[in-house]
């Protein structure tokens, strides 16, 4: 399961379940079970995090941006030329 962060103009909340639906009735969410949870009409911004355990039985989070798609580009390497002298 994972938990959903929904911002509204009034609040932040977090919900717990297996999966989403958003479409143009807004965002939907669903236990791992198929039942519907709740219902965001409008809303702010939603990031899903997801609690990942490796195998020394330590937890991690994750934190994935539903909402909003980023792009990231990587970072420009300069050279500086080497200067001998004669």
């Amino acid at each position: 399961m994972s938990q959903y962060r929904v911002r509204t103009t009034d609040d932040l909340l977090t919900v717990e379940a297996s999966s989403y639906v958003q479409d143009s009735n807004g965002l939907k969410l669903y236990n791992a079970a198929g039942e519907f949870l709740a219902q965001f009409n409008s809303f702010l911004s939603v990031v899903r995090v997801d609690a990942i355990v490796d195998t020394d039985s330590t937890a991690t989070e994750t934190t994935t941006d539903t909402a909003t798609e980023t792009t990231e580009t990587p970072a420009a390497s300069v050279e500086t030329p080497t200067v001998t002298g004669e």
